[in-house]
């Protein structure tokens, strides 16, 4: 396309063949754009050169086309650009916005920027590259603060030795987790007098084959002067990933591995100054006296402890993997609580970050045990006491106990599962939502089955039963057999890999639907191979149970009412003009996206800035700031006609939509009242749609009333307006007043 007028000797050396533009040497707009992946398909193989001085003619299926450079012309053409100073009303709004936003707090006024500053300042790492984190002290801690701990710590350790005394089994493993504490160093004897002192105890999982125990200290123990550690501590923001987000990722790779940071949080050390704060007692036997120790690690059970570990491993990522994108990522993306999951699409990439992990955490004095790979090669070079048969089970870190239902990862089927605790049958209120809570899907794979669950505690809810009242009847058969049914789950299989590669051809697809009892959505992703094969998996799902109060949208005669007509008429104009055409998935997307793009420029109300002005808000300024626009289109008549080319057929169905959703829109805009009652006259100085049957999509004409021209009777049956081309007279039932 020449950007000016071209001599018409040019034009004479083609008169002879038939071109696909005659009027090729003068500039114009663009028809249409075609794709590299098309180009090839239109040329027919002929070429004809005229000399090597003018561009050279190739036949195509539209006829001849003229590529080439044509010699510089010497007529000077003068271009003028205008330009206005006027502010645009996407202008005002977007200023408008950025007035009403305040400004972020100072760092020192919110608890997130608190925590960072603390953190920042206080930590250190030692000459082995191991962390050195402070305590999140709100504000400065006098020594009467903690009046009274020690007292109380002593009083709970009473009734731990007493419960130790009465279990054996728990004592030895008690004291065991104790002298291990001690002797990694963890904790050591006090070398000065606490300030708080912490009760602890036992988290135990009684099992006939491998008991395990974890001590768990209560820094939320009140002491006499009424308050605890906790109190006195920021907690943090939560720095911890979600397990879906971590899921996800974590089915993309071909080759996954998982590994276990060992006693995360006992890596970290505490700040020796803040040590003080941090003292427990204990003994291994009552005939002993009883000790004072200082725990000088991140301990579990004080509240900005999963802050500091987790600050820690992002500390890692940012100070040491400069150099290592992909095991930067792993930690900041792949790691839930202490448990990595990480992979790659090659051997080579999965043992590379498998090294590197070991190296980046090895330097801040952590290790990584408890390794399992869907490929044997990934643990070639891994200690056997490094590593577990057992699947990996990925249950949330709240605390909330045995998971009746939970999901785990089998590392030799490469697949996700679900385990179950069998439990006595409780058929009461209590029980059946206590069983309820226990169920852990977080990706939503059991969708039907949660959801069916939730339909029976509303059920039950509904009856208004006390909490240990029995279920009636109906319900408590219909709960049995759910329960019993439960552990044909363990059955069920969902392959963790998706399929995925880089640079492969993915989408997503999503359906959602709803009824009375509740709404659901699902998601799954489609990959195409390099051998254009495709596969669909599963990728999660959500569902919720309709509330117990119904509620409705309100049909008001202004915005409530006019949103929900606008989609009401939307989609059934959408099925009447596509329902006798077939389109490709693309064909169907550009229709929609354009139909949004109509919806969304629809007039609401009139501009707050000028009165004088004819611009008007509409949705699209809300989305994007500005108004939505499109290149205006030749209008394509109706015809019974096969059409050859689709994106014709498109491009009718899209106007077909415009024409008839803009005058049903419009109606929706007029208020019309009984007969019995008089209508408001237009006024001066209102604003107005202008009804136009061959205005393009997006294209609303606009006008403001100069004029208002009443009959004998005072009602007004003609306007004259101000519009962007001139002044205009229409009959009022040609305009429609915008609501302000």
């Amino acid at each position: 396309m020449p950007r000016q007028p071209l001599s018409r000797s040019i034009a004479d050396k083609y008169q002879h063949l038939a071109l696909a533009d005659p009027s090729f040497i003068n500039p114009g707009t663009i028809d249409v754009l075609l794709g590299a992946d098309l180009f090839a398909q239109i040329l027919n193989g002929k070429r004809v050169s005229v000399g090597d001085a003018f561009p050279t003619a190739f036949g195509t299926v539209f006829g001849w086309t003229i590529i080439g450079p044509v010699s510089n012309s010497t007529s000077n053409i003068s271009e003028s650009c205008h330009t206005s100073l006027t502010t645009s009303v996407e202008t005002l709004l977007e200023k408008f916005w950025a007035l009403e936003e305040p400004d972020a707090a100072p760092e020192q006024f919110t608890q997130e920027g608190q925590c960072e500053a603390i953190f920042r300042d206080g930590c250190t790492r030692d000459s082995s590259g191991r962390f050195c984190v402070p305590l999140l002290l709100r504000q400065a801690v006098s020594g009467d603060t903690f009046r009274g701990s020690r007292a109380v710590a002593e009083k709970r350790f009473e009734h731990l030795e007493k419960k130790l005394a009465n279990n054996p089994r728990l004592r030895h493993l008690y004291c065991d987790f104790m002298s291990e504490y001690l002797k990694l160093g963890h904790m050591s004897p006090a070398k000065s007098d606490g300030d708080y002192f912490i009760p602890h105890h036992a988290v135990y999982r009684p099992t006939n084959t491998n008991p395990k125990i974890r001590v768990v200290v209560d820094a939320s123990a009140t002491s006499y002067s009424g308050f605890s550690l906790n109190d006195c501590l920021l907690p943090g923001p939560k720095l911890q990933r979600d397990v879906v987000d971590v899921l996800l990722l974590y089915r993309v790779h071909r080759f996954a591995f998982t590994t276990d940071i060992s006693k995360m949080y006992r890596q970290v050390s505490v700040s020796p100054s803040h040590r003080r704060y941090q003292h427990i007692l204990w003994r291994s036997s009552p005939e002993q006296m009883l000790q004072a120790y200082e725990l000088n690690t991140v301990t579990y059970g004080v509240n900005c402890a999963p802050y500091l570990a987790i600050k820690v491993l992002r500390s890692m990522a940012e100070q040491d993997c400069n150099d290592l994108p992909f095991i930067k990522e792993a930690l900041l993306y792949q790691t839930y609580v202490d448990d990595i999951c990480a992979g790659g699409d090659t051997l080579d990439e999965a043992l590379s970050l498998q090294d590197g992990l070991i190296q980046v955490l090895h330097g801040a004095g952590m290790e990584l045990k408890k390794w399992a790979g869907n490929a044997p090669v990934l643990l070639d070079k891994i200690p056997s006491e490094d590593r577990t048969c057992e699947p990996l089970s990925l249950d949330d870190s709240t605390g909330t106990g045995t998971k009746v239902l939970g999901l785990q990862w089998s590392h030799q089927d490469d697949a996700f599962m679900y385990t179950f605790q069998p439990e006595r049958h409780v058929s009461t209120k209590r029980g059946m939502l206590s069983l309820i809570a226990r169920m852990f899907d977080p990706l939503g794979l059991l969708s039907p089955v949660t959801f069916f669950a939730k339909t029976l505690m509303q059920r039950v809810w509904k009856a208004g039963l006390s909490w240990d009242e029995q279920l009636p009847l109906d319900i408590a058969e219909v709960w049995r057999s759910f329960v019993a049914d439960l552990s044909n789950l363990q059955c069920v299989r969902i392959p963790r890999f998706l399929g995925t590669r880089r640079d492969m051809q993915c989408s997503i697809c999503g359906f959602c639907d709803a009824s009375s009892t509740g709404y659901a959505a699902v998601v799954y992703l489609r990959v195409i191979d390099s051998s254009g094969n495709p596969s669909v998996s599963l990728l999660g799902a959500r569902s919720k149970i309709a509330p117990v109060k119904s509620t409705t949208i309100p049909r008001a005669p202004h915005f409530g009412g006019l949103w929900e007509a606008a989609v009401r008429s939307s989609k059934s104009l959408l099925m009447r003009i596509m329902r006798e055409h077939t389109l490709t998935i693309e064909e169907f997307g550009t229709v929609l996206c354009r139909c949004e793009a109509i919806l969304n420029s629809r007039p609401i109300t009139p501009a707050p800035s000028n009165p004088a002005e004819l611009e008007c808000l509409t949705p699209g300024h809300f989305l994007i700031g500005k108004p939505l626009l499109a290149v205006p289109v030749t209008a394509i008549p109706s015809t019974t006609r096969l059409l050859e080319q689709r994106w014709k057929l498109v491009s009718q169905c899209v106007q077909a939509f415009w024409r008839r959703w803009r005058n049903k829109y419009l109606q929706t805009l007029q208020i019309r009242s009984r007969w019995t009652n008089d209508s408001p006259n237009i006024s001066v100085d209102d604003m107005v749609v202008i009804k136009d049957a061959h205005t393009p999509p997006l294209k609303w004409r606009m006008g403001r009333v100069i004029e208002v021209l009443a009959g004998s009777d005072n009602v007004v049956r003609v306007v004259r307006l101000r519009t962007a081309t001139g002044i205009l007279t229409r009959p009022v039932v040609k305009v429609v007043k915008l609501i302000n």
